[in-house]
Order: C-alpha cells, then structure tokens, then sequence
C-alpha cells in the first residue's frame, strides 16, 4: 500500500508541476473573448486580436531570433530549423545560419514590415539548407533522398519542401498565423493579403498565396502544440530579448493557434466548420449521425459471436476446453 499510495503522490506532483509550466504561456484572460463564430467572422475577429502589433524592424531582428531559437542546453546557441542542429551565435545572421522566413519573402511580403520582420515567421536556418528550400511551398514530398545533408529529415523537389516531422506543426501554425494577422485592410499597417491555398498554381511571386492548405491542416493535426512552441508563442508577446522580458520591446501579440488549436478547424476547415465528427462515410446533409452498437451479454465458456454493425457473421463457436 505504501508504494502505491507513494507512486500516486509521484503522479499527482508530476501532472501539477507539468500544468504549472503550461500555465505560464497562457494568454491573459480575456484576449480572445472576442473570438467568436466561425469561419470569415471568426477570421476576421481573431486579426481584430492580433493586428497592430508592435512592429519590429527586419534589420533589428538578431537580438530577438537569437533568443527565441536558443539552444536551451547551450545559451550561446541556437537551434536551427529544419535541421534541429546547433549553432553558434556568433554564425548568426551573417555565417553558417541566416533568417529563414517560413512564408517565403517573395510570396507577398516583398520586404515590407510589418511582415518582414515579424518574429512568428522568422526563425534561425542553416544557410544552405535555407537556398535549398528557397521559396517552395510547404506539402508532403516523401521518399528518401534528404533535401541536404544538413536536414536528412527533410525532403524536396522542384517545388515543394517537406520539413522533418517534428517541425510540421509548429510551421503550419506560423503559415494559419500569417495568413489571419495579415488581412491587407486598413488596420494591418500592411498593403496586402497574404493567403493559405490549395491552388498551387497561383503560388507565384506575382501573388501573395502559400501552400498547401489542406496539407497544412494535416500536419497541425498530426504534430501538437508542444509547451516549447507555447514558451516562443508567449515571449513574442511578452518579451524576447530586448531588456528582461518588458512588454515595451517585443511584439505584443499572441499565434491563437498555438493558444487554441481548434481554431484551426473553425477558421480553414470545410463548410460546415464546427469540427463536427461523423461515424457514416459520408456526411449527413443535416449534421447529425448515429451509430448503433448492440454489445453482446458476455457468459463464461459460451460461444463468442456479436451482432455489431462491424461484424455481419457469426463466427463458429469456440469448442469448450478439454479435460
């Protein structure tokens, strides 16, 4: 009784510390009380949060990178994306590693702040890995070929580029954050309307689109929010390097997708967008589904057989052991 009353004790600890350290990245209450609807409204009310940030501009960009992607066991490193490499700082902007733009300059923001020098888009990148994925749209490539030997988790082609798994999520999130933030309209401080696509034709640098949308969505599903990515989503906001954390000298403002990931699914899934889950193949043209389960009555030694949906015969029956 002492070990198991001492192993829950353990649990318990374990889960609050863990909470603890998740709290502390959470928005201040009542950021998104705004936040309602779904789909355009909610789109627009979530720019309505987030735009209007302090701008910080491109070429003071260093001191801020450098402390987002630092190297939580080396502080005088940073942790480059893509590769998940270390990296001094002192290689950072203008060495081995430069400024990765996850939404391709070329693709809209054409250097114009604030986008340009907007922190959630910006992260730490081998240089050469960075040439090698240019201004290619992000989707799933496959294969087995690296797309450089100093990202042999990522992959490429003449137009796409798939980062290594443990990066998925966190840039799908920064590519939902882009397209909200950056509306075009006249509170933005911002001329254009950068766009998430399924269109890849239209992701040229004559428009302001990236992609691929649906693909993106996956990859939010299948790679979380993790509590580092929440770490960075909250220094962005409260501080990130210039002058211990003063909300005066980072951006002050928040991802909501990494605050609230369902609304990924409210905001860039399909019509309607309420994250409705349906049993049936297809979906119902009202929204409702149903499943019935008849479960059968379980008698010690007696044949197995259900009358399930999931199992249309019944199976022959188990002789009983022998003696």
């Amino acid at each position: 009784m002492t070990k198991i009353t001492g192993g829950v004790a353990v649990a318990i600890f374990i889960l609050a510390t863990a909470s603890d350290l998740q709290a502390q990245f959470d928005p201040p209450a009542g950021y998104y009380n705004s936040a309602t609807g779904t789909g355009a409204v909610l789109k627009a009310n979530l720019n309505a949060i987030i735009d209007g940030h302090v701008s910080i501009s491109y070429s003071n960009r260093e001191t801020g990178v450098e402390t987002l992607d630092q190297d939580p066991t080396i502080s005088a490193n940073c942790l480059q994306l893509y590769s998940g490499f270390t990296v001094a700082k002192s290689q950072f902007p203008s060495g081995t590693a430069n400024t990765e733009h996850c939404w391709p300059n070329s693709l809209g923001i054409d250097d114009a702040n604030p986008a340009y020098g907007d922190f959630f888009n910006l992260r730490v990148c081998d240089a050469q890995v960075n040439s090698v994925r240019g201004n290619k749209y992000y989707d799933d490539v496959g294969g087995s070929t690296p797309a450089h030997a100093d990202a042999p988790l990522c992959r490429t082609d003449a137009t796409r580029f798939e980062p290594r798994a443990l990066d998925k999520g966190d840039l799908a999130r920064a590519m939902f954050y882009m397209d909200v933030r950056y509306e075009g309209d006249a509170t933005d401080g911002f001329p254009r309307n950068l766009q998430l696509t399924d269109d890849i034709a239209s992701i040229t640098t004559t428009n302001n689109n990236m992609g691929r949308l649906s693909t993106l969505i996956d990859w939010h599903f299948r790679d979380p929010v993790s509590i580092e990515e929440r770490q960075r989503n909250h220094m962005i906001y409260s501080g990130c390097g210039y002058g211990a954390g003063s909300l005066q000298n980072c951006q002050q403002n928040r991802n909501p997708f990494v605050d609230r990931p369902e609304f990924v699914w409210a905001v860039f899934g399909q019509a309607p967008n309420n994250a409705s889950l349906f049993f049936q193949g297809t979906t119902p043209i009202n929204g409702a589904s149903q499943l019935f389960l008849e479960l059968p009555t379980v008698i010690r030694g007696a044949p197995l057989w259900s009358r399930s949906p999931f199992r249309s015969t019944r199976p022959a029956p188990i002789p009983p052991p022998t003696k």
